[in-house]
């Protein structure tokens, strides 16, 4: 089998963004929300046979999203989407973890709480105990 050219696979993925937009997500936003998900899925196998390590796990990940879209996704361009999406998220959550700022809207907030809550960096908890 032939590998496709650069031509065909952008031909192709300009036939499935204009195939895929339906007026409340762009193609795009569907990119994005199928790489959290599948970060979901992958994550809790992170250490086991089946996913060593995380660039197994984008090598899954980008695999599966080739599969669902029909079109060529390297696991490179998967992880540096996914660095991409963490680094905003943590800086939109500095933003509005301090006072005098503007709140920021992050689209992902929720599932990126859900995926970093065991995350001791991005939320801290401090107790005081009285000495005695």
């Amino acid at each position: 089998m032939d590998e496709p050219t650069v031509h065909q696979e952008l031909r192709e993925f300009s036939l499935m963004q204009s195939d895929c937009k339906d007026g409340s997500e762009n193609f795009f936003t569907k990119l994005r929300i199928q790489l959290i998900a599948l970060y979901k899925k992958y994550k809790p196998r992170l250490g086991t046979t089946e996913v060593r390590s995380m660039k197994k796990m984008f090598q899954h990940i980008a695999r599966d999203m080739s599969n669902i879209y029909k079109v060529t996704i390297s696991a490179d361009k998967v992880e540096n989407k996914w660095k991409v999406l963490e680094r905003t998220y943590k800086k939109v959550n500095d933003n509005n973890n301090k006072t005098g700022r503007g709140r920021k809207i992050f689209d992902f907030e929720d599932d990126f709480d859900e995926i970093f809550e065991k995350k001791r960096v991005l939320h801290q908890v401090f107790s005081f105990q009285a000495i005695q």
